[in-house]
């Protein structure tokens, strides 16, 4: 079984000069820094209690964000003239490990991952009040709050990159982003947060609850497993809620394969099997629920999957010829993915809490 050290060490292991993380340090088309994957992996070792290791991280965002700050300026006058604006226009989603925008021809529009670097931060802060980069960050997160502000309800693409529009689970980090920042953002700020945080919520309740569970988007109205986002961490509906508990139920019943969970139903990407950090996720919802049973099935589940002491994305069947599809363009599935080890970080802190 994958001990909490031995995660905490891949993480520390792979963390550049920088601070920024690499998705996969061994995958060469995810040696960049995700935002959203980064924040999580230094809200992991932030609970694990590696100040410094985080506080790089944090350090390594804001210089991204000042770096590109006049993006952002220049997007939102855009926006405020009416003008159509260009996805590569706005903030990339990921960056080099020395802070430049990425140049793989993906979709670089997301807002996920800004909104879960202000989530990130404000954890950071709970638990070191006095560190030296809460002070530096005033001005990025200043920045990134008012690009957030003007634009949480701009269609991009999902955490996936696969699919544009609004999606639940953006709306879920940009309202914990923003809500857990408020204190700090200026008069004019705060005011607009405060129409927008409950503006979200009614937003979700009333176009995003479709049936009998949330869906990821308004487009194809598919069941995602980044649906588990709407309650943890970014709590915008408890984990008790009855739109959460009959969603998780869903996604049980649909997307668990092998014991693990799915991103969605017919996914191809690699075989689409059972992705690790999604199925920590899992648990992690049981551990705020009060399940310990569940989160400890799901905590197990993780630590099996272990292949040299280090955690893939997703457990594959190599028969599928849609994972030979990806095999014959990108080579094995990514491992270590840090994210995955970062996942299992905090279940593993959060688990031993509960007793």
């Amino acid at each position: 079984m994958l001990s909490e050290k031995v995660s905490k060490e891949v993480l520390l292991k792979y963390q550049t000069d920088s601070g920024a993380f690499p998705a996969s340090p061994n995958f060469e088309h995810y040696r960049y820094c995700w935002l959203r994957d980064g924040s999580f992996i230094a809200y992991a070792l932030t609970l694990a209690g590696e100040e410094i290791a985080a506080q790089r991280f944090f350090q390594w965002v804001n210089e991204v964000i000042l770096e590109h700050q006049e993006k952002v300026f220049a997007v939102i006058t855009l926006a405020n003239q009416g003008k159509e604006i260009h996805p590569d226009a706005m903030l990339h989603t990921r960056y080099t490990l020395e802070g430049r925008e990425g140049s793989e021809p993906w979709g670089n529009f997301q807002l996920d991952g800004y909104g879960t670097y202000l989530w990130a931060l404000a954890e950071f802060a709970k638990r070191y009040p006095e560190n030296e980069v809460l002070l530096e960050s005033e001005m990025p997160v200043s920045i990134t709050a008012e690009y957030l502000i003007r634009f949480w309800h701009t269609p991009c693409l999902d955490c996936w990159e696969e699919t544009e529009g609004i999606h639940a689970a953006t709306l879920a980090a940009v309202y914990a982003g923003l809500k857990k920042q408020i204190s700090h953002l200026n008069g004019i700020q705060a005011k607009q947060v405060q129409r927008i945080l409950p503006a979200i919520i009614e937003k979700l309740e009333r176009e995003y609850f479709f049936g009998s569970h949330f869906i990821a988007n308004l487009n194809d109205k598919k069941l995602d497993a980044s649906l588990l986002w709407l309650a943890v961490p970014f709590a915008v509906f408890p984990p008790d809620h009855p739109y959460i508990t009959a969603t998780v139920d869903k996604l049980e019943h649909l997307l668990l394969e092998r014991g693990g969970l799915k991103r969605y139903k017919n996914d191809t990407y690699y075989g689409g099997g059972a992705w690790l950090p999604l199925t920590a996720w899992l648990g992690w919802y049981y551990v705020k629920l009060g399940d310990r049973q569940k989160a400890r099935y799901y905590l197990h589940w993780v630590e099996s999957k272990t292949i040299d002491g280090e955690l893939p994305e997703q457990i594959v069947d190599k028969k599928s010829p849609h994972y030979r599809y990806w095999f014959e363009r990108w080579g094995e599935v990514a491992k270590p993915l840090l994210w995955s080890h970062a996942m299992h970080l905090i279940l593993k802190i959060e688990y031993n809490r509960m007793f």
